[in-house]
């Protein structure tokens, strides 16, 4: 196990792994980190068999042809998986519930600004008609570029 020394109290404290069997120092062995993602595979194999082999192929054959929107897809949806598990891993339930809480009472913030686009910029956008001539408002922009 590594002792960490604290300022706090001054006296060590010693990082526990949220799962058994592994240690601290786990972390700096390979063949433990294999060890800690088939865990972490097997757990989201079970949750979502699905996603779990959407991944494993993504990983196993990254030269398959994939969209960038799919690729994109597939890696926020398994980013929840391994935010859950580091939050497990590290034993950080607390701080990470209080995070989320703060980020939610944040919403209606949000909900505001998609409802303001919506409304008001959006329709504004569709008003817009683009140059016919696009290469001469570039040369204009250019020589306005040069003049500053």
């Amino acid at each position: 196990m590594r002792i960490i020394q604290t300022k706090n109290t001054g006296g060590p404290i010693e990082l526990r792994l949220g799962f058994p069997g592994f240690t601290y120092p786990d972390l700096y062995k390979p063949e433990r980190l294999k060890e800690l993602l088939d865990v972490f595979d097997c757990e989201l194999a079970v949750s979502n068999p699905e996603l779990f082999a959407s991944w494993d192929d993504y990983r196993n054959h990254p030269e398959k042809s994939r969209t960038a929107p799919q690729i994109s897809a597939l890696l926020v949806a398994v980013a929840g998986h391994v935010s859950a598990f580091l939050t497990r891993l590290f034993g950080i339930e607390k701080a990470v519930d209080a995070l989320a809480a703060a980020t939610a009472d944040q919403d209606p913030v949000f909900r505001f600004k998609v409802d303001f686009v919506r409304r008001r910029v959006l329709p504004n956008l569709k008003k817009i008609v683009p140059p016919a001539d696009s290469a001469a408002i570039e040369a204009r922009i250019e020589k306005l570029r040069e003049g500053a």
